[in-house]
């Protein structure tokens, strides 16, 4: 992903690398990198990062990307950020004001300085140029508590982060930032109960009409698993007659790879299943790659993920990345893996607080006024619901989507458009506006009779698109058809409980960690130790090492948090460290 920064003063040339000046006014500057197109209409100019597509309720006659901007600032002016979609950041200087605009969802970042001198779409950058950079001490309480730096925090105490969908003017003499997209606006619309799942297919409808404009032709992957979400995915690309290939990671001989396989073979698609990693090297490589991204947060878990990005985009034009991304959430409800949502958060109660459960120790924590502000956002959302289901629509979105925003970011660097389509905001404002949403299910339940619902949007569309996928089985427990389901929740119950009973064959995991990766955060420790890192005294470090050396292999990814934290941070500490000693900055303050 190419980058820009708008600053308030000129910046030395030898300080931004690949970076030039585009334009000045006002007294703002902005630097772009030369692979940067720059958008000339008749209302100024726009620098694009990713894609935009017009939302459904939009019918306009144009012809590419140009044209949609063009003509959705001359009919909305700055209301044009609520009818537009994708995952993009923008920069533009239109009828003498500057404007930067990223999605909806915030998928795609935009960080700032603190002192409000610079906005920019790299973090890497801001890291390389601030004065007197500071560790920020809210984002090793944020990764312990929420596994992740929540809202505005970054690991550098003066470099902020957009939350969602963001909005910045140059006004008096300062950039103004307002949010305009607040999720709750979700949950204020009655109810159509008479919508169907079939309802909703519309919506990809006009999705492929203007993915066509951004880029025609193109190859669409998609994650392949044994489940549902997936499928429907590939349903709608089968349907719209899109060229498709689809994309399994992990075991080729895991019960998701084995039914997907069984899928690509009846739908007649290239199905590619890259290669694991092997040797400790192999590891060490792929997550620099990810580390290096130019991101504020990609955990090393990402890594076997990104390797799978690169072995099928490495080499494509612009294909478009489909992913079932948070659709399980949205139908069904939180799952309580203590992953991506931790433990304590999923049994969190109504009126609960929070501040209770993140500063609960007696410890100094240092400076963490960040993320006790963020702790109060968040707990105001949280007074203001009265049942669990609120409760979760709010980690959906303020843990959920930032979880799952590390693979788009991992996408989009190999060159691809990704497209969470069950992220698409007009699915997501359809779906809570309808009776298929997890507010109307209980996920909870143990009576497969009352479990048949939280399934049936996604079959219901998959049959009425593919109906010759109705004897191909999903790779879950009971291993049914859609078949099965459609044949109603008794058959199914009946079915699904006797074939689980009966199941034979075991399949591995999908993925588990192997020897190599536990040598290769030795040796990250071993390097932390000898260097030093924030946050961390060389006791910590010893007691983490003495940890993983002396107790069984962890095979899960949670079982890895806090040995990953301690990576992420010693990794983010070399990589900007060779950030600013680029730019000839001042080192950053332990």
């Amino acid at each position: 992903m190419s980058s820009w920064i708008l600053s308030r003063a000129p910046i030395e040339q030898y300080r931004l690398g690949k970076l030039s000046l585009i334009h000045d006014a006002q007294s703002i500057y902005l630097y772009a990198e030369s692979t940067f197109q720059v958008f000339q209409t008749s209302h100024g100019f726009f620098l694009l990062s990713g894609y935009v597509l017009p939302r459904c309720s939009e019918d306009l006659a144009y012809s590419d990307t140009k044209d949609l901007v063009q003509s959705m600032w001359a009919k909305y002016g700055l209301n044009w950020k609520n009818h537009i979609k994708g995952v993009y950041n923008l920069v533009a200087f239109f009828d003498d004001q500057w404007i930067v605009l990223n999605d909806t969802l915030g998928l795609s970042k935009i960080y700032w300085t603190s002192d409000g001198r610079n906005v920019s779409n790299s973090f890497d950058l801001l890291a390389g140029l601030v004065e007197d950079l500071t560790w920020n001490q809210s984002a090793l309480l944020s990764r312990q508590y929420f596994h992740r730096d929540i809202g505005e925090i970054t690991i550098v105490k003066n470099i902020k982060k957009s939350r969602s969908g963001i909005q910045f003017l140059y006004r008096g003499d300062q950039f103004q930032h307002d949010y305009y997209f607040d999720y709750f606006q979700l949950k204020n619309h009655p109810i159509e109960s008479s919508w169907s799942p079939t309802d909703f297919v519309v919506i990809w409808e006009k999705v492929f009409q203007s993915m066509d404009k951004v880029q025609a032709n193109a190859n669409h992957v998609i994650t392949l698993t044994g489940g549902k979400d997936a499928r429907t995915g590939l349903a709608l690309l089968k349907y719209f007659g899109k060229k498709v290939i689809g994309l399994t990671y992990g075991v080729p001989n895991s019960k998701d790879a084995v039914f997907a396989s069984r899928l690509a073979k009846k739908a007649n698609l290239v199905h590619v299943i890259p290669p694991l990693l092997k040797s400790k090297e192999q590891w060490y490589d792929q997550v620099l790659h990810c580390i290096d991204v130019d991101s504020s947060f990609i955990s090393p878990h990402r890594a076997l993920r990104g390797h799978a990005f690169h072995e099928v985009f490495s080499g494509s034009q612009f294909p478009w990345y489909w992913g079932g991304y948070m659709g399980g959430e949205w139908l069904m409800g939180l799952y309580p893996d203590g992953l991506v949502f931790p433990k304590w958060l999923t049994e969190f109660k109504v009126k609960q607080s929070i501040a209770d459960i993140v500063f609960c120790d007696d410890n100094d924590f240092g400076d963490i006024d960040d993320l006790v502000a963020e702790v109060q956002r968040i707990q105001k959302k949280v007074d203001q619901v009265s049942d669990s289901k609120s409760l979760q629509f709010i980690w959906m979105f303020e843990i959920g989507v930032l979880h799952h925003a590390q693979d788009i970011e991992l996408a989009a660097v190999e060159g691809a458009y990704p497209y969470p389509f069950m992220m698409d905001v007009d699915f997501i404002q359809k779906l809570f506006r309808s009776k298929y949403s997890f507010f109307f299910q209980d996920h909870s339940t143990r009576n497969l009779l009352k479990r048949w619902k939280l399934y049936e949007w996604n079959i219901r569309i998959q049959q009425s698109l593919m109906p010759q996928w109705g004897n191909v089985p999903f790779g879950k427990k009971g291993e049914y058809t859609p078949n099965v389901f459609l044949k109603g929740s008794l058959f199914w119950s009946i079915y699904k409980a006797v074939h689980y009973l009966f199941e034979k064959k075991s399949y591995p995991s999908s993925f588990s960690y192997p020897e190599e990766w536990r040598a290769m955060y030795l040796e990250f420790f071993q390097l932390a130790e000898e260097s030093g890192v924030p946050f961390y005294s060389k006791s910590d470090i010893s007691h983490l090492k003495d940890q993983l050396m002396t107790g069984p292999l962890p095979r899960l990814e949670k079982s890895w948090m806090s040995f990953s934290r301690l990576v992420l941070v010693y990794l983010q500490y070399i990589k900007i460290c060779r950030l600013r000693n680029g730019s000839q900055n001042h080192p950053p303050q332990k």
